[in-house]
Parts: structure tokens; C-alpha cells; sequence
């Protein structure tokens, strides 16, 4: 185990552009906060910190959106509060059913409203609030700052609730101001991703021979699909115009070139008119990136590119002369679409007009979800209470942060929280040990702050695989650290809130093992099924059709198939429900039918076409539409044990023969090849199939579960 994470660990800190800037910049915003917060002693200046980690994102735009949800969730919930306060505080048997309704409401919202945030944050801030009647003794307070320990008088209980507002306000506002100033540009990093694509397509085409690097990068590009171009292309419209007027057909067209790329670098070609055509398509490509580089306007040498099957006449060669001239097509369309705005923008960019998902009321997971999260927050709630250990009042906060759709998510987050209080809470033990005894100072505060606030911010600057740890490292150091004003020397709060998180994280590993589990491989088999409809559609003869928001929804159905299945080795494995297992290979093979829809149904170039038009084709494409949709079907309802070939090689034959003129034959040999691989991948996909008996849900090969533990 130790010998995958060590590699693990190397990819996900490693330097990467702009991560250095971010990490420095929420130190700085950090120290900020702490040095306000410490002069004018407000309260829980632990969570004032972690507030700006909390909120802080890759570029200023989405920093800001999630800034301005937390404000406006901060007074709904201080709101929401006093309400039920001046409904219920002196009344027990009422609050705590508000409070019940007020976490499932949050928590079914979070999941079902495009508004989830807002709903997830106040639900909780309302929670939070509604405890701290319980944290306040029967005794007089000494002074402002001590309010948790004061008389639970009606004013007092104001002002408790009240102080929330200040205490998340302040970081909203500092980390708002400070990434408007230095925050990065969401265009320019849309901008980046799409200049590092096309170089290394063009650097792939020119090349006598693949450059291995470059053949890992367009597969990666490809696995991670076009959610994150697109999020940087809305995120861009914030504060401006869009990047591009074109909006996401220059995202699909890039999208679309980086498939064929894949398949470009498997096929073996030395015909001179293909290489002398790639080495200029490469070219063009480079140019264009220079120029996007460079904000200066396209301009090449060189004239329209062309090419043909007439010089070739082995398969091989042909099918490189079909993909080749499909991928001309995409890179000769750029500069207009990167220069001229779209006349209508896609479906996909579309704003959605409901609040709720589809399945909001219909689907029982989401009100699962909900009540499995109420029940483990309350078993929280109950435990600290019934011991009379507020201290470790982390537990419910744990509960809250923890708690996802699937075991597998939960598990996942639930290691990250834990491996985070361990570290966090070591380094803060640490300094109160070695190092608060000999602080006097602001200053040598700040540096402590300064030095472990990096290190936290590092690790959360990494993807969503171990973001949440440098999260966790930060809290927790803070927690220990951040007692009252100045330095502290009491081991006890790391103590209490180290087990806290402890005893969070065992409530809800048990409540979501033991009550309506969501697996992971549910998740894949949705996520799989919905690829394979998309596929479908994509065959499909709609002219109504957008290409554009099938190839995205593709996309984002294999992306969130692979992230799944990442997952899957941290569920627990049962043996009387998951006999038998398929690899990652079905993932790869479902995505490698992308390619052959780009040629054969997205984007057929415009002398295929023609030649096309006067064959019938119509037939093909159906029946390989047709196919997909049943598979997609059978996936869902776990038949596959009876699946049937494709049964398309006499209607590949019929488009062998099909009466033409000589260059169009050719055409339409190059054609009939790509639904021969076609085909073969269907069969390939088939026979994983034929080797599973389902008793329960898709999982996963063991090797994949072996080779994911580090996840």
C-alpha cells in the first residue's frame, strides 16, 4: 500500500501552474483574518480562519460565487435562527423537531436544488446555532469575549446567534476583496487549457514518429472530457465577456479533436500524402495556438489543406485518410469560430429555469439521503449531550461535512477528514508543546500561522482526491491553536475535538453502511447507461439533435463513471451481493466509442458527406443506434447475460457494394472500415459481459479495487 501512495502523494503535490500563487495568497488572506480577528477579539477565531480556506477556489470568479452564497446563507440562517428561537427556546420538546426539519430540509435541498450550496450552508449554520443554547452554563459571564459561557438569558442567546454573522462576514469579505485584487483569471486559464491541447495535437501530428509524452497528455485530456473548459468558459462570464463569442463550439470542437487524436496515434501510416497533410494540419494547429498565445489574429502561410483516400488503397491507410481529413475539417473551422461569434449559442449553455432536479420528488435516494444524514447528526447531537462532553461537539460538524451520496463517498471523505485532524491536530499539539511557550507576539503568531497555513493550503490546492485533507490540516490546526486570544498552552481543546471528529466519522460510517448503502457501482451503471443513451443519440438521424450537448453529456457521464469507480475499493466488499466483477477496460471501451461516433455520425467530413448521401446509410446508422440504446437498457436492468452481437456486418457489406464512382468508393471503403472497429468494440464489450453474472450491482475487477487502495 505504502508503494502506491508514495506515487499518489508525488502526482497529487506536485507543482503545477498557478498553484504556487493560490497557495500564497490564501496564506496571506489567512493571516489577515487572524491578525482583525485577534485585535478586535471576536469570537471562534478558528473557524474565521478556516472560513477563507473554506471558500477559496481556483480562479476569482468561482471564489466569488461561493463567497456571495455564503454570505447570503449566513443571514438566512442568522434569521432563521431568532425565529425559531423566539418560537422554541424555552421549549425543548419543539426545537429539537426544528431543528430535525431544519437539517433534513438542508440536507434533501443540497442534494435536489440548483441552489444546494445555499441550502447545504444554511441548514448547517442553522444547526450550529440552534446548539448553543446548550453551551451556555449557569453561570454569570466575566466578559464579551467569553459569551459561550454566559447565562442563557434571551439577550445573551441573541448575541450568540448574532455573532455568527461577523465571524463568517469578516473572512467572506477579506477573501471577496482579496481575489478581485490577485485572484486568477478564469479566461485565462480557459485560455491556457485550450492553447495546451491544440500544441500538443499539432506537436503529434508534425512528429515522424509518437512522442510517448504527448500520448499520455491527449489521453489524460480526453479522460478528464470538457467539464472543466466549460466551467472556466462560465466562470469567465462573471466579471466579463466570455473568452471566446463562440462559447462552447470551440469547447466541442477541441473536444472532438483530442478524440480523434487518440485515435490518430494508433494507427501506422507512411503514405506521403497523409504524412505531408498531417505535418500541415500540425502546423496550422500550432499557429493557431501561437496566436491565441500571443492575442494576435490567425493568419497562415499555407493554403487550404486537402486530402483524399484516391493514393491509398491498404485498410489501414484508408481509415487514416477518413480520420485525417475529419480532423482537418475540425482545425481549418477554428480560426472563424474562434474569431466570429456564434449566430445561436448551444442548448447546453442554456440557463436552467427550475430550482429542482427532474427526479427531486420521484427518486427515493434523495430523501434517503436526508434522513440517513438527520439521524446521524442527532445521534451526534444526543452523545455529547447525554455524556455532558460539549467539547467534542466536532462530532455533529463532522457529520454535517461528511456525509455524501454514495459508502464509497463517504468513506472516501471520511479517510481525508480523518487523515487531516491527525496531521492538524499533531502539528497544533506540537506548537503548543514546543513552540506557544515562547511566543510573545503577534509576529511570531503570524509565522507559526504563516508557515503550517501553507503547508495546508498545498495540499488543498490538489484535485478533489485529497483537496479535503489540506482542508482538515488547516481546522484542526487552528482549533488547537485558536482557544482564546494570544497564545495557548491547553492540550485539552485538541484533545476533545480530535475525538470529536473520531466519533463523527464512526456515526456516520455506520448509519450509511447499515441504512439504504448507496453503492458506488450503482453510480457506474447509472453513469455508464446514461454514456451509452448519449452514444445512441448520437447515431441517431434527429436533424433536430445538438451534437454539441451530446458530446458534453457523453463526457460528463464517462468523467463521472471514472471518478466513481476511483471509489470503489474503499466500500467495505460483500460476498453474499457482488459475485462477480468487470474491469476498468468496459469504462476505456465505451469511451473509445466516441471516436468512431465523430466519424461516423458527429462530425462526417464534407466529402463523405456527398458520397454518403447517395448510398443508404440510414440503415446503418439505425441499427448501430438501436444497439447502443439496448445495451444502455440492459445495463440498467442487469440482462446482459443474453446479449446479442451487433448483427451490422451484412449492412457493412451492403455499403461496400453500394454503386459509385471510384473516389467515392474509396470514400465509402474508408467508411465501412471504421464500422468494422466499430463493430470489433462492440463485440469486445459484449464478450466483458458474457463473462458476468449479475446478482447485484456493475462492480469493479479486484485489480482495480488493488490498484486504487490509496484512494
Amino acid at each position: 500500500m505504502i508503494k502506491q501512495l508514495i506515487p499518489f502523494l508525488r502526482e497529487e503535490l506536485a507543482p503545477k501552474p498557478g498553484r504556487l500563487e493560490d497557495a500564497l495568497r490564501i496564506t496571506i488572506l489567512t493571516l489577515v483574518v487572524v491578525i482583525l480577528t485577534e485585535v478586535f477579539q471576536t469570537p471562534l477565531i478558528a473557524y474565521s480562519a478556516y472560513i477563507v480556506f473554506f471558500i477559496s477556489k481556483e480562479e476569482r470568479a468561482s471564489t466569488f460565487l461561493t463567497a456571495i452564497i455564503g454570505a447570503l446563507s449566513v443571514t438566512l440562517a442568522v434569521f432563521l435562527a431568532l425565529v425559531i428561537y423566539a418560537i422554541s427556546a424555552g421549549e425543548p420538546g419543539l426545537r429539537l423537531p426544528l431543528m430535525a426539519l431544519v437539517v433534513f430540509i438542508g440536507m434533501f435541498f443540497s442534494r435536489t436544488s440548483t441552489l444546494g450550496l445555499v441550502s447545504f450552508v444554511a441548514g448547517f449554520l442553522v444547526t450550529i446555532a440552534l446548539t448553543l443554547i446548550d453551551l451556555l452554563p449557569l453561570t454569570h459571564p466575566l466578559t464579551l469575549t467569553e459569551f459561550l459561557s454566559r447565562t442563557p438569558t434571551p439577550q445573551l442567546l441573541t448575541k450568540s446567534v448574532l455573532w455568527l454573522w461577523p465571524i463568517i462576514m469578516l473572512p467572506v469579505g477579506i477573501v471577496i476583496l482579496g481575489n478581485l485584487l490577485t485572484g486568477r483569471d478564469p479566461a485565462a486559464l480557459f485560455y491556457r487549457g485550450l492553447i495546451e491541447r491544440l500544441e500538443v495535437a499539432g506537436r503529434l501530428l508534425i512528429a515522424s514518429s509518437v512522442n510517448l509524452n504527448d500520448q499520455k497528455k491527449v489521453v489524460s485530456y480526453v479522460q478528464v472530457g470538457t467539464d472543466e473548459l466549460l466551467h472556466h468558459l462560465k466562470m469567465a462570464s462573471i466579471f466579463k465577456k466570455k473568452p471566446l463569442q463562440s462559447t462552447s463550439v470551440i469547447v466541442a470542437h477541441v473536444g472532438r479533436l483530442m478524440t480523434l487524436m487518440t485515435e490518430w496515434t494508433e494507427l501506422k501510416t507512411s503514405a506521403p500524402e497523409l504524412v505531408s497533410a498531417a505535418k500541415g494540419c500540425g502546423t496550422m494547429l500550432l499557429s493557431i495556438a501561437k496566436s491565441l498565445k500571443e492575442k494576435t489574429k490567425f493568419f497562415f502561410l499555407f493554403q487550404k489543406l486537402a486530402i483524399s483516400p484516391s493514393a491509398t488503397s491498404s485498410e489501414n491507410d484508408r481509415k487514416a485518410a477518413l480520420l485525417l481529413a475529419t480532423i482537418i475539417e475540425i482545425v481549418e473551422a477554428l480560426p472563424q469560430i474562434l474569431e466570429e461569434p456564434a449566430e445561436e449559442p448551444s442548448k447546453y449553455e442554456k440557463p436552467l429555469h427550475h430550482l429542482l432536479v427532474p427526479d427531486a420528488f420521484s427518486n427515493p435516494e434523495h430523501v434517503h439521503y436526508a434522513l440517513k444524514t438527520t439521524l446521524a447528526i442527532f445521534i451526534a447531537y444526543i452523545t455529547y449531550n447525554m455524556v455532558d462532553w460539549p467539547e467534542i461537539r466536532t462530532c455533529l460538524i463532522t457529520c454535517f461535512f461528511v456525509a455524501l451520496g454514495t459508502l464509497g463517498e463517504t468513506i472516501h471523505k471520511m479517510v481525508l477528514r480523518l487523515a487531516g485532524a491527525i496531521i492538524g491536530g499533531a502539528l497544533g499539539l506540537a506548537s503548543i508543546i514546543f513552540i506557544m511557550p515562547y511566543l510573545t507576539t503577534i509576529t511570531g503568531l503570524s509565522l507559526l500561522i504563516a508557515v503550517i497555513g501553507f503547508g495546508a493550503a498545498w495540499v488543498a490546492t490538489s484535485s478533489a482526491r485529497l483537496s479535503y485533507a489540506g482542508l482538515q490540516i488547516a481546522l484542526a490546526f487552528f482549533l488547537c491553536i485558536f482557544v482564546g486570544y494570544g497564545p495557548q498552552i491547553d492540550l485539552k481543546p485538541a484533545r476533545d475535538r480530535f475525538i470529536g471528529v473520531i466519533l463523527g466519522n464512526l456515526i456516520i460510517f455506520f448509519v450509511f453502511s447499515l441504512i439504504w448503502p448507496v453503492r458506488v457501482s450503482d453510480k457506474i451503471k447509472h453513469s455508464l447507461s446514461e454514456a451509452l443513451d448519449k452514444l445512441s443519440e448520437m447515431f441517431s438521424i434527429d436533424p433536430f439533435a445538438d451534437k454539441n450537448a451530446l458530446f458534453f453529456s457523453f463526457n460528463t457521464a464517462i468523467a463521472h463513471a471514472r471518478s466513481y469507480a476511483d471509489l470503489d475499493p474503499l466500500e467495505p466488499f460483500n460476498k453474499q451481493r457482488e459475485t462477480k466483477k468487470i474491469d476498468k477496460s468496459w469504462i476505456e471501451g465505451v469511451q473509445a466509442l466516441s471516436g468512431c461516433a465523430i466519424l461516423l455520425a458527429q462530425q462526417p467530413c464534407s466529402s463523405l458527406k456527398s458520397t454518403l448521401a447517395k448510398t443508404d446509410q440510414t440503415r446503418l446508422l439505425k441499427a448501430v443506434s438501436t444497439y447502443l440504446s439496448h445495451l444502455a437498457k440492459q445495463i440498467k436492468d442487469h440482462s446482459l447475460d443474453n446479449l446479442q452481437p451487433s448483427k451490422i456486418d451484412s449492412l457493412i457489406h451492403e455499403l461496400e457494394i453500394a454503386p459509385t464512382d471510384s473516389e467515392a468508393h474509396l470514400w465509402l471503403l474508408a467508411c465501412a472500415d471504421w464500422y468494422r472497429v466499430l463493430d470489433q468494440r462492440l463485440s469486445e464489450l459484449a464478450a466483458l459481459f458474457q463473462k458476468i453474472t449479475y446478482h447485484g450491482d456493475i462492480q469493479l475487477d479486484q485489480d482495480l479495487r488493488e490498484s486504487s487502495e490509496t484512494l
